[in-house]
């Protein structure tokens, strides 16, 4: 009898802890929730569509299909089912925290459900989660609700489609306070957690009063005790570690930053791994936290002792939480987890906070939001407000609002004298953005207008740095506005984005901004919803183009989809359809903005095709060149995208290997009009490659080399007699020194020959990758009578001894070093061969190489992006760079020369950076002994740290004079680097660090000396911030002697 008592005690214990768990459970959720038992708990149908049927059997709501007796059916059972629309509003809502809905719901055939917020105010609803996928019992969605200071409605669509059977139901509706990523696990819905299952290993629920398998299962955490539950996965049936169980939160349904928060157990074995991520809607995956080997903590504990962790999430966009669990053995313990809780404050006090781009958003309308104007320059961006005309484009937000411009000085400004005959005066402004922070990859786009002769240039300021870096420049002048894309990428250190644009003389000349808008992620990106496209362009086509879709507005072709970034019909598409095509000749192009960086990663894109087969759709990359590379077709063989059901969006996932920028090309063509249609949605791009077997972008600065240090990665070829030899010159005034410093080291093909002697001279690269387009320069100088062809080729030697040649010396040398550039493509792994053959004394004297350099792509395309003049970089090529001449202390000037200089015995032969390109120098001959020429750079910002100035510079002549180098701080000047007399008939490189926290610029001051023999030249200036390189050459005497 006592047996029995203390039984039904016990088990009355159990039945009142369960009650109290059911009734704290039921006393957390919030107005709106539902579970249809006996009414719809204020929740109503829509009078405007088909209404919710409440079926009390079942206790649910319903959107059917009308069945085909309904009104005005024939009878015979083949008319096609009327799509039917119900529209369920919750009563009003006022939630001041995070909260989240969860739906049971069903989607039978064709069903479609979307869940939106209804705001006051507001002519449009907000849509926050979607689904069309059927299943044959219920599904659990859960929906985040962000905070809100007004009352709003859940609007609940359920779009029962045309197919027979095709409803959707709503079994409960669930709202709870907090986010829909925290879980206690005590409802039977595990707050929409799902276990991927395993054959071997797996999540369950513990806990409940139930005896589990694995004796050392612990009490739940929760409420400390048998009734309560937990996840737990154990090895009973484990083999490897390749076999894990993994515990899946729901898909946010916002972006998450914040701290996220648990508690979990492991038993003492050590045969298991625990980690979690975060995973996207593209699958990438992200490690948070990872339960260490080395880490003893978990073991340390007491036994069933549950431990919290805590670990700062950061995610711009919506993820997944993936808990995720791997046993070596079967002896690999268990793991449990319980009580997931997240806060949007980070865990650690020093956690940088989610830096928000949107501070650096503005559309000018209520005035320049965080911008400033640069003081230092005498124009400035002005405000415009324009009214609706039919003279003038008004803003791009509104057509009659406000934007930002800089415009040409008018005719009546001060000072003119009315005849209107004046020059108009260049104005240039220059607008900052707040200081950003951006630790991803983000996308700049700007809404502008540039007239007549305006000039647009976005800039990058870094603290610490004294020159801008350039991003992106326009002088094209347009009607309209235009996009601009411009990628950001990431940054550890603040910045500021620099927008400077320039109004030039001609009347009307003016740059314009409307708008600027600021994205994380790539430019390339897009899912359309968005009235600029993200800078997308149709190339307009007479019968074939790619239009807008979506919106709700109905299209010519009725097969057209729902999107697929929203699920609905209010969300929007590129689609071309094939109604007025007529040959595949005729194709559209949807084309992204120009990549203003290199771009190597996964294209990820979302497509539908009609069932009609005649039509092709190819994914191409463009260059700067105009040159289409294929990345992808959808070939007609390939039925995936036939085989899906009818409106299935087909995902798309292809490596994209572009070392420069490109753009990217969806291409589709029609073979007549009945080609049915092609729709795109949510391009992405990812910088790790979607396939891991991916070879990785290859390096080719391993075929690099100036010969300082020995002979880099480069060998000989012992295979025939003689050798390139690594020499030095020390500088003199008879003979060149080497292209690099002008005192280091060089390869010579040289050797003492007799009248009938020659050589081969063959020296041979790393290997090269194939299917590759490569861009070679390097530098070479030939000294000798004839100077034939043989003098020095380059070769591409292949597998089975095969060779082909793609450069020989066309260019007579005259004893200087003269760049040579060649653009090839290897078809299949091959080396470089640097070949000198001398056959008899005549054709010989001296063949020299220096500074060879490899890089992916096109020479023209990698000398205008990655050969670009950097800020604080002057060669002389395409002007002065900013620099100037100071009048105020001398008569003299320094002149820009191509070639020698016109007096014999004095100043170069040609410049340094080509041979055949430009320098700056001073004539000597009228000017006279003692007189100066002095050269100004732009203004430099001044830099807590150091900075180094490097430059080459000519002084040979016998009459050489004096060359300076000061810093000019406001009128005071200090002194930086001199050299006087004459130094070496070769271009010699100097180097100097100096620092300076305020405003300055760099004087070259060049000083005539006793004779017209005092030519002296600079060129190839770099101004860098941070401290200079070790540079320090060694020459050695006995190399030098040896070739003189």
């Amino acid at each position: 009898m006592a047996f029995f008592l203390r039984q039904k005690t016990a088990m009355l214990q159990i039945y009142l802890l369960a009650f109290v768990a059911a009734v704290r459970a039921h006393s957390r959720l919030l107005p709106g929730s539902c579970n249809f038992e006996s009414n719809t708990c204020g929740y109503t149908s829509d009078a405007d569509f088909t209404s919710w049927t409440l079926h009390r059997d079942g206790h649910f709501v319903a959107v059917e299909t009308a069945s085909d007796d309904a009104e005005g059916s024939s009878g015979s059972g083949i008319e096609p089912k009327r799509e039917a629309t119900g529209i369920l509003l919750s009563p009003s809502l006022e939630h001041d925290e995070w909260s989240c809905v969860r739906l049971v719901y069903q989607i039978a055939e064709s069903g479609h459900m979307e869940v939106l917020r209804r705001s006051e105010g507001r002519s449009f609803d907000t849509p926050l989660w979607s689904s069309r996928t059927p299943s044959d019992s219920w599904v659990i969605a859960s929906v985040d609700l962000h905070n809100a200071t007004e009352p709003f409605r859940i609007v609940i669509q359920g779009r029962a489609g045309t197919s027979a059977g095709s409803s959707v139901s709503i079994f409960e509706i669930h709202i709870t306070p907090g986010y829909c990523l925290e879980c206690d696990f005590e409802e039977p819905h595990l707050c929409g957690y799902n276990n991927q299952w395993n054959v071997n290993v797996n999540w369950y629920v513990g806990g409940g009063g139930v005896q589990l398998v694995h004796n050392g299962m612990p009490d739940d955490h929760t409420y400390h005790n048998r009734t309560g539950h937990f996840m737990y996965v154990d090895s009973s049936y484990a083999k490897t570690f390749k076999e894990v169980a993994k515990l899946v939160s729901p898909m946010a349904t916002m972006p998450m930053s914040g701290c996220l928060s648990f508690q979990y157990q492991r038993s003492e074995e050590r045969g298991n791994m625990f980690t979690v991520f975060t995973r996207d809607r593209l699958g990438q995956y992200q490690e948070l936290w990872r339960a260490e080997p080395d880490n003893r903590v978990d073991f340390i504990s007491s036994p069933g002792e549950w431990i919290p962790v805590q670990v700062d999430l950061k995610a711009p966009y919506p993820v997944q939480v993936v808990f995720e669990v791997g046993f070596n053995s079967p002896r690999g313990g268990h793991v449990a987890l319980d009580d997931i809780s997240f806060s949007p404050e980070f865990c650690n006090k020093d956690t940088e906070p989610t830096f928000d781009p949107s501070i650096a958003n503005c559309d000018f309308e209520s005035g320049l939001c965080l911008y400033t104007q640069d003081r230092s320059v005498a124009s400035s961006w002005r405000r415009v407000s324009v009214k609706p005309n039919i003279f003038r484009n008004g803003d791009h937000t509104t057509g009659a609002g406000h934007f930002v411009a800089v415009e040409t000085a008018s005719d009546d400004a001060e000072g003119s004298s009315g005849s209107g005959i004046e020059p108009k005066r260049e104005a240039t402004g220059i607008l900052l953005s707040p200081s950003l922070e951006h630790d991803e990859w983000s996308c700049v786009r700007l809404v502008y207008q540039i007239a007549e002769s305006g000039h647009m240039e976005v800039l990058r300021r870094s603290e610490g740095r004294s020159f801008d870096t350039p991003l992106w420049s326009s002088r094209t002048p347009s009607d309209s506005w235009v996009i601009a894309s411009v990628d950001l990428h990431n940054a550890t250190e603040p910045f500021r984005i620099v927008i400077q644009g320039r109004a030039g003389t001609s009347a009307g000349s003016s740059v314009s901004i409307f708008e600027i808008h600021i994205t994380p992620g790539y430019c390339l990106e897009c899912d359309f919803e968005e009235p600029h496209l993200c800078g997308y362009n149709n190339q307009w086509n007479v019968n074939v183009n790619w239009y807008v879709g979506g919106g709700g507005v109905q299209l010519v072709h009725n097969g057209m989809p729902d999107d697929h970034t929203y699920h609905n019909r209010t969300g929007h598409f590129m689609y071309v359809d094939s109604s007025y095509a007529k040959t595949f000749k005729e194709v559209a192009k949807l084309v992204s903005p120009m990549a203003t960086m290199p771009m190597s990663g996964c294209l990820s894109f979302q497509y539908q095709r009609s069932e009609e087969r005649g039509n092709m759709f190819t994914v191409f990359t463009r260059d700067r060149l105009g040159q289409y590379q294929e990345l992808w077709r959808a070939e007609p063989d390939n039925r995936v995208d036939f085989i899906s059901s009818p409106g299935e969006w087909i995902p798309v996932q292809v490596d994209l290997k572009a070392p420069y920028p490109v753009q990217v090309v969806f291409e589709v063509g029609f073979n007549s009009p009945r080609g049915g249609h092609v729709a795109l949605d949510d391009i992405s791009f990812s910088p790790e490659f979607c396939n891991k077997d991916t070879e990785p972008t290859f390096d080719p600065s391993i075929a690099n080399c100036d010969f300082e240090s020995g002979l880099c990665l480069y060998t000989q070829d012992r295979s025939v007699a003689s050798s390139w030899r690594r020499v030095s010159v020390k500088p003199n005034i008879f003979r060149n020194g080497d292209h690099t410093t002008g005192a280091g080291s060089f390869l010579l093909a040289h050797s003492r020959l007799g009248p009938r002697s020659g050589y081969v001279n063959r020296v041979i690269s790393p290997m090269l990758p194939g299917n590759t387009r490569f861009c070679l320069r390097f530098f070479f100088s030939l000294r000798g009578f004839n100077q034939t062809e043989q003098a020095l080729v380059v070769y591409l030697l292949q597998q089975g001894g095969r060779q082909e040649k793609i450069w020989t010396q066309a260019e007579k040398s005259r004893g200087i070093w003269i760049s040579a550039d060649v653009t090839f493509q290897t078809s299949q792994p091959a080396k470089m061969a640097f070949v000198s053959t001398c056959r008899s004394f005549w054709d010989c004297g001296s063949v020299a190489l220096d500074d060879i350099s490899l890089s992916l792509g096109d020479c023209e395309l990698t000398a205008g992006f990655l050969s670009a003049p950097l800020p604080g970089h002057c060669d002389f090529e395409a002007g002065l760079c900013g620099y100037s001449q100071d009048k105020h202390r001398d008569a003299a000037a320094w002149h820009q020369r191509r070639g020698p200089t016109p007096t014999s015995y004095t100043g170069p032969r040609g410049d340094h950076t080509t041979g055949l390109g430009y320098y700056m120098y001073i004539e000597a001959s009228p000017m006279l002994p003692g007189q100066s020429a002095r050269l100004l750079s732009r203004p430099v910002r001044g830099t807590r740290g150091p900075q180094c100035l490097r430059f080459f510079y000519h002084m040979y002549g016998s009459g050489t004079g004096k060359l300076r180098v000061l810093a000019d701080k406001d009128g005071e000047e200090v002194l930086l680097w001199q050299r006087s007399g004459e130094q070496s008939v070769a271009w010699l490189r100097a180097q100097v660090e100096y620092q300076s926290q305020s405003h300055h610029q760099i004087v070259f001051e060049a000083t005539r000396g006793s004779s017209v023999r005092s030519d002296i030249a600079i060129d190839d200036i770099m101004l860098d911030s941070g401290p200079c390189p070790e540079t320090e050459v060694t020459v050695a005497v006995g190399s030098s002697n040896e070739i003189e």
